[in-house]
């Protein structure tokens, strides 16, 4: 029997976009769609950010405390516009945006 013989119905979710690097898009205007929480990834938890960048919806994964709490907090209404910056602390890498 085929998978597709059983009738079953899966609804997809809207995060099935193509990924790109959070490092192809800095310093450059794009679209915040929306986002998903605690994604299991190979490095451990992530939240899955969905953008539309260049006419494309895309997505990428981040663990940067700045960038979640701008996604949880309770005033952000999607979509929105922003750019993300890169900044170093130390030898530390973050991501904010501004």
């Amino acid at each position: 029997m085929k998978f597709s013989d059983l009738g079953i119905e899966i609804q997809r979710d809207n995060y099935t976009d193509p990924k790109i690097s959070i490092n192809d898009i800095l310093n450059i205007p794009v679209q915040v769609l929306g986002f998903k929480s605690d994604v299991n990834t190979s490095n451990g938890k992530r939240h899955l950010v969905r953008i539309s960048y260049d006419g494309v919806t895309r997505v990428f994964f981040t663990a940067s405390l700045n960038i979640i709490q701008v996604l949880e907090h309770a005033k952000v209404k999607f979509p929105f516009e922003t750019t993300i910056k890169s900044y170093k602390l130390g030898d530390k890498r973050g991501y904010e945006f501004t």
